[in-house]
C-alpha cells in the first residue's frame, strides 16, 4: 500500500481507489503546556561599567524578557465511540449471507483515529514508519466460543484496587489496562463505559499481534460524488479520507458470529505474538482480559451448497440426449426462456426453488410498459401450475432500489420530502383538531381554523400581560426620592 502525496493525479475521477499505510493526526491526544519567551534589548538604558560606573559600549544592553505559559489539552476518542464516528460495518449487522470468505471489517469516517493512540507500550516514533502501530482491532468470536457478554460499566471497573486508586473496581484474576488509573485531561473514573472480559486462553488464540494491527488497519481515499455529477461539479471535499479497520478471523458457515471493535492501548506487552504466547507472561491466577468494547454487532453466514466452480463442472451441453420425458415438460418452457432454477430464501424463514431470469435473455423481448410496485414482493409472479414463483422483477426492483439509495443526492432527496409529507400532515390535522374542538364538524375552513388559533395566542398573551399587571399592583410600594438636580447659576 503506497500513500499518496499531494502530486498525485486526480485518481478518483477514474474510479479508483488508493490504498494509504496510515494516517497520522497532526497532534497526539494528551496534555501540553505551550511556552513563549520574547527578548527584547533596551537600548535607552546603558549598561555601567562596575568599575568607572561609565557607560561601557563593550558589554550588552540590558534586555527585557517577557514570558507567556498555557496549558492545553488535545482529546481523542478513548473508551467511547460516537454513531457518527462509524461509516458502515461488513457484513451488515442483523444479516444473513455467504460470508464465510469475507473478513469482517468497520469503516471509521474519521481517518486518523486509529493512530491518535497506540497499542506499543512506549509511543512510536513518527521517524520509523515501521514502528507506526495503532490502538484498534476487532475480535471475532464464533458461536461456539465462550462468547463474552457485553457489560456497562465505569472506567473504575478497569483497574484494581490500590493505595492510589482507591475507587478500583477489577477483580482477581482479570487483566486489564496497564495505563490505568492515569486518565486524560476530562475524564473521570465514573465515565461509563462498554466492557467484554474474554477467556485468556481465545485471547491469546484470536487476538491480533502487534505486527498484524499493523497490517490490519489502513485509509482508502475515495470519491463520495454523485456518480451523476459533472466533472465541473465536483469538488475536494468529494475525495473522502476512510480509515478501515480489518479482523484476522473468517467467519464459519452455519453459524452465526459476533465482533466487537476493541481498544488495545499499550497492551503490547500483553497481546500474543507469531507463536500465541505473551510477549510478558501475565500475572498468575489471570484467567480472562477486560477489554473496552467499541462497537459490536452480529450476523449470520450461511452453509455454501455450491460455489462458482461447482457451476462450471456441471455445465454440460448435453450431447446424445434421450428425448425429454412427459414428466419434464412443465420445466421445458421456462428453461428455453432462459429461467434458472434457484434457491428461494422466504422472509419467513422457509425454502423453496423459484425461477429466476436474468436482463440477458436469449431472444429479443418487446419492451412494454410495466407496473410499479411499492416493495419487491409486490413483484412476485406465482404459477398455480407449478407452484413456483417467477422473482425476476422482485430481484430487479430490489436491485434497483439499493442502488438507488446508494445515491446519496437520491436518498437525501427522499429524506427531506417524507420530512415534508410529515409536516403538512401534521399541520392538517391540527388545523381539523381546532375546527373539531372550536365549530364542530359543520362550516369548517382552514381561513377560520388559522384566524382561531391566532385569537387564541393573543388571547393568551392578553392572560399572561393581565396576570403580570395584578402581580405588580399587589406589590408593596416604596416612596422613592429622586435626587434633586443642581441649582442653575444666575447669569
Amino acid at each position: 500500500m503506497m500513500p499518496t502525496t499531494e502530486s498525485d493525479p486526480d485518481f478518483t475521477s477514474k474510479g479508483q481507489v488508493a490504498f494509504e499505510e496510515f494516517k497520522l493526526p497532526a497532534i497526539e491526544a494528551g496534555e501540553y503546556t505551550l511556552t513563549v519567551k520574547q527578548f527584547i534589548a533596551n537600548s535607552d538604558q546603558p549598561v555601567l561599567s562596575e568599575i568607572t560606573q561609565t557607560e561601557d559600549p563593550a558589554r550588552e544592553k540590558l534586555i527585557d524578557q517577557f514570558e507567556t505559559i498555557r496549558s492545553f489539552a488535545v482529546r481523542g476518542e478513548r473508551f467511547k465511540l460516537s454513531p457518527e464516528e462509524i461509516q458502515s460495518v461488513f457484513p451488515p449487522e442483523n444479516t444473513t449471507g455467504e460470508y464465510f470468505n469475507v473478513l469482517p471489517h468497520i469503516v471509521l469516517s474519521q481517518p486518523t483515529l486509529p493512530w491518535q493512540r497506540s497499542a506499543l507500550h512506549d509511543n512510536f516514533n513518527v521517524k520509523h514508519p515501521e514502528t507506526i502501530t495503532g490502538w484498534l482491532a476487532l475480535m471475532v468470536f464464533d458461536q461456539f466460543d465462550p462468547v463474552p457478554n457485553i457489560v456497562q460499566g465505569v472506567i473504575s471497573d478497569l483497574y484494581s484496587k490500590t493505595a492510589v486508586a482507591s475507587d478500583g473496581n477489577l477483580p482477581a484474576g482479570i487483566a486489564s489496562y496497564s495505563f490505568l488509573p492515569d486518565l486524560d485531561y476530562g475524564e473521570k473514573s465514573t465515565d461509563q463505559i462498554q466492557y467484554i472480559d474474554v477467556p485468556l486462553d481465545l485471547f491469546y488464540e484470536i487476538c491480533p499481534t502487534i505486527q498484524d494491527i499493523r497490517w490490519l488497519t489502513h485509509v482508502r481515499k475515495v470519491n463520495t460524488s454523485s456518480k451523476s455529477q459533472s466533472q465541473q461539479q465536483k469538488s475536494v471535499n468529494d475525495e473522502t479520507d476512510l480509515a478501515t479497520i480489518v479482523a484476522n478471523r473468517l467467519p464459519v458457515m452455519g453459524r452465526s458470529s459476533t465482533v466487537h471493535l476493541i481498544s488495545l492501548e499499550k497492551m503490547e506487552n500483553y497481546l500474543p505474538n507469531q507463536k500465541g504466547i505473551p510477549n510478558t507472561p501475565l500475572p498468575s491466577g489471570t484467567t480472562h482480559v477486560r477489554l473496552v468494547s467499541l462497537k459490536k454487532w452480529s450476523f449470520q453466514c450461511m452453509k455454501e451448497s455450491k460455489n462458482f466452480s461447482t457451476y462450471l463442472k456441471e455445465l454440460d451441453a448435453g450431447p446424445f440426449q434421450l428425448p425429454d420425458a412427459k414428466s419434464g415438460e412443465a420445466i421445458k418452457g421456462p428453461i428455453k426462456m432462459g429461467y434458472t432454477a434457484v434457491d428461494h430464501l422466504m422472509r419467513e424463514g422457509g425454502k423453496t426453488v423459484s425461477w429466476y431470469r436474468s436482463p440477458l435473455v436469449p431472444f429479443r423481448k418487446a419492451t412494454k410498459d410495466f407496473n410499479t410496485y411499492e416493495s419487491a414482493d409486490a413483484a412476485y409472479r406465482y404459477n398455480p401450475e407449478s407452484g413456483m414463483f417467477d422473482v425476476s422483477y422482485a430481484v430487479a426492483w430490489q436491485l434497483g432500489k439499493m442502488e438507488s439509495l446508494s445515491n446519496p443526492d437520491i436518498s437525501g432527496a427522499i429524506h427531506e420530502w417524507k420530512n415534508g409529507k410529515l409536516y403538512e400532515l401534521i399541520k392538517k390535522t391540527e388545523l381539523n383538531f381546532l375546527k373539531d374542538l372550536l365549530y364542530g364538524k359543520e362550516n369548517k375552513t382552514e381561513e377560520s381554523a388559522v384566524s382561531i388559533s391566532r385569537t387564541f395566542q393573543n388571547r393568551l398573551v392578553q392572560t399572561s400581560i393581565k396576570a403580570l399587571s395584578d402581580k405588580v399592583a399587589l406589590a408593596p410600594k416604596k416612596e422613592i426620592k429622586l435626587p434633586q438636580p443642581p441649582p442653575i447659576p444666575k447669569s
